[in-house]
C-alpha cells in the first residue's frame, strides 16, 4: 500500500510540474501578445493607455505582473507629461501593495502605521475603490508576491513617487492627502528624520497651493468626443470625455483627432461634425470617418468652496438653440448666445454625460456610459444662469484666504458682463410688467428668488472686496457697485 501511495505522490508532482510549465508558456505568450498590441497602437495615445490598463487587469491573479504593467503605464504617461494620469497609476500600484499588506496576517506585527485599505486613497484616487482585490497568497502561488515593492518600504517609495507627480500637475490637495499617509508610517516607526521631512513637505504643498490660488489657478479642460463610421469598427458611435491641459482649445483638440484619423484613412475620408449637430449615425455616409468635439464642464450636485474641481463622473454640455431650427437638428450658435432673438428666444439643450469612472483617471479619456438630455425654456435657462453665477460668487466669498483677483473677476463677469446686458437684460426680458404675464407664475417666482439671492451675494462680495481693495481697483469696484444698485432697483 505504501508503494502505491508513493506512486500517487509522484504522479501528483509530475502533474503539478506539467501544469506549472503549461501556465508559464501561456503567460509568456500573453506577454508577447500584449506587447505586440501596444506596439501596434503606438500612434494612438489613448488607445495605448487603455491597452496598458486592460493588460494589467488580466493579471489581477498575478499581482507582480499587474504592478509591472501599471508601472509601464506610469512611465508612458510621464514621457508624455501626463502627470495627472501618472500619479493615479502610482496610487493604483500603492493600492495593490496595501491590499497585500492587509491580507497577510503573518505580517500584522509590521503593519503599524499602514493606512486602512478601504479609505486610504478616498480623497486622492477614489477610482481605486472600484478595482478588484488582489488574491491571498496560497502555497501553490507563494512566489506571486516575491518583489521588494510588497513591503512597507515599497509602499513608502511608491507614495513618494505619486506625491512628486501630483506636485507636477499642481494637485496639491491630493499631495497633502498622500503625504499624510506617509506621516502615519513614519510616526509608527518613530523615524523622526523622515517625519521632519514629511512635515516640511506638507508645509510646502500648502504654501504652494495658497500661492497658486492667489495668482489664479487653471484646471484641466474637458471635451466630449464622438466617433462615427463603420470603418472604425468598435469605435463607431462611441462617446468619450477627454481631459486636456487648460491651454488646449476645442479647435486644437479637434484638429489633433482629425489628424490622427487622417494618417490612417486619408484626409479626404475624415469629416468634422459641428459640435451642436444632433447626429443620426444611421444617416451618415459609410465611406467616411466622422469626428465631433465639444467643450464640456465637470458637474457636481454639491461641491464646497474648498473642494477642488476633481473626481466627478458627470459632465455637462449646454447647446443653445431656437425653436425655429430645433427640428432640423442643426441648432444655432455654439455657446456664445444662441440663435438670435435675445434671451426670450434662447432655449438650451442640456446634456449630462455619466462616465464609467471619475477624472483624473489613469488615462486621458473615459467612456460615456449614460446621457441625460433636458431642454430648458428661455426663462428656465435664465434661472440656471443666475444660479450658476450665484454659486461662483459664493465660492469666491467662502475662499480662504481671499483671492482678490478671483473675486474681482467674478464680480466683473457677473454684475458687469462685457457681453449682453447680464442681470439687467434678464430683468427686462422676463420681469418687465409688459411681458411678465406671458411666463409661468412659478418660473417667474423662482427667477425673482434666484435674482434676490444673487444680488445679496454680490453685495456681500463687494463688501468683502472693499476690505482687500487696493487703490488701482477702486474705480472698477465703484462701477460694479453702481451696476448692482441699478439691477437691484430694477
Amino acid at each position: 500500500g505504501g508503494t502505491g501511495g508513493d506512486d500517487d505522490d509522484d504522479g501528483d508532482s509530475a502533474r503539478s510540474f506539467g501544469e506549472r510549465v503549461e501556465l508559464l508558456v501561456v503567460r509568456m505568450y500573453a506577454v508577447i501578445r500584449d506587447n505586440q498590441r501596444i506596439v501596434e497602437s503606438r500612434n494612438d495615445a489613448e488607445l495605448t493607455a487603455d491597452l496598458y490598463y486592460q493588460v494589467s487587469q488580466n493579471y489581477v491573479e498575478m499581482p507582480v505582473l499587474r504592478i509591472t504593467w501599471l508601472e509601464h503605464m506610469a512611465n508612458y504617461h510621464v514621457n508624455k507629461s501626463h502627470f495627472y494620469e501618472a500619479a493615479q497609476c502610482k496610487l493604483y500600484v500603492a493600492n495593490v501593495v496595501l491590499g497585500y499588506l492587509h491580507t497577510h496576517t503573518r505580517r500584522r506585527k509590521r503593519l503599524q502605521g499602514v493606512p486602512p485599505l478601504n479609505t486610504a486613497f478616498r480623497d486622492a484616487a477614489p477610482n481605486v475603490a472600484l478595482e478588484p482585490p488582489s488574491p491571498a497568497a496560497v502555497a501553490s502561488n507563494e512566489g506571486m508576491y516575491d518583489d521588494p515593492v510588497f513591503s512597507v518600504e515599497g509602499l513608502e517609495r511608491t507614495l513618494l513617487t505619486a506625491v512628486r507627480y501630483l506636485r507636477r500637475c499642481e494637485m496639491f490637495e491630493a499631495a497633502v492627502e498622500v503625504h499624510e499617509l506617509l506621516v502615519g508610517l513614519y510616526r509608527a516607526k518613530k523615524d523622526y528624520g523622515k517625519l521632519h521631512s514629511a512635515y516640511a513637505a506638507l508645509a510646502s504643498h500648502c504654501g504652494d497651493l495658497v500661492s497658486l490660488q492667489a495668482r489664479g489657478r487653471f484646471f484641466p479642460v474637458y471635451y466630449r468626443v464622438a466617433f462615427y463610421g463603420k470603418r472604425l469598427a468598435a469605435l463607431h458611435a462611441k462617446e468619450f470625455i477627454y481631459r486636456a491641459e487648460h491651454t488646449v482649445g476645442v479647435s486644437q483638440m479637434t484638429e489633433r483627432l482629425v489628424d490622427h484619423f487622417a494618417t490612417k484613412y486619408g484626409r479626404a475620408n475624415v469629416r468634422q461634425l459641428k459640435n451642436t449637430t444632433v447626429v443620426d449615425a444611421g444617416a451618415l455616409d459609410e465611406r467616411y470617418v466622422y469626428v465631433q468635439c465639444a467643450s464640456v464642464t465637470p458637474h457636481w450636485e454639491h461641491r464646497s468652496a474648498h473642494h477642488p474641481p476633481y473626481f466627478t463622473p458627470h459632465f455637462r454640455l449646454q447647446v443653445p438653440f431656437t425653436k425655429k431650427k430645433a427640428a432640423t437638428g442643426d441648432d444655432d450658435g455654439g455657446g456664445g448666445g444662441g440663435g438670435g432673438g435675445g434671451l426670450a428666444a434662447q432655449y438650451i439643450r442640456r446634456i449630462t454625460y455619466t462616465l464609467e469612472r471619475s477624472f483624473p483617471w489613469i488615462n486621458t479619456r473615459l467612456l460615456v456610459v449614460a446621457r441625460d438630455v433636458v431642454e430648458l425654456t428661455p426663462i428656465e435657462n435664465a434661472i440656471e444662469v443666475i444660479k450658476t453665477q450665484s454659486a461662483g460668487v459664493k465660492q469666491e466669498i467662502d475662499a480662504e484666504p481671499v483671492n482678490k483677483l478671483g473675486l474681482q473677476r467674478i464680480l466683473q463677469g457677473s454684475v458687469q458682463p462685457q457681453v449682453h446686458g447680464g442681470t439687467l437684460e434678464v430683468c427686462a426680458t422676463f420681469l418687465d410688467a409688459a411681458v411678465v404675464d406671458a411666463y409661468p407664475a412659478d418660473a417667474v417666482a423662482l427667477l425673482r428668488k434666484s435674482l434676490l439671492k444673487f444680488f445679496a451675494l454680490c453685495h456681500d462680495a463687494i463688501v468683502l472686496h472693499g476690505r482687500v481693495l487696493d487703490d488701482a481697483a477702486a474705480a472698477a469696484a465703484h462701477v460694479v457697485e453702481e451696476r448692482l444698485r441699478r439691477a437691484t432697483c430694477r
